[in-house]
């Protein structure tokens, strides 16, 4: 958790528009990746990424 919190925090710096909704899939993208059951290119493929 921590590591999520810094890179947030990094990421914020630069950016503060984010919405409720990317903070909820942000939020489920590491939890899934923290509990193994999906990789962090897993998660951005679903969500539109390269294929």
């Amino acid at each position: 958790m921590e590591e999520y919190t810094k890179s947030l925090q990094k990421f914020l710096e630069e950016q503060r528009n984010w919405t409720k909704t990317m903070f909820k899939i942000a939020g489920t993208i590491y939890r899934g990746v923290n509990n193994n059951r999906f990789t962090v290119e897993q998660a951005l493929n679903k969500l539109g990424g390269a294929n």
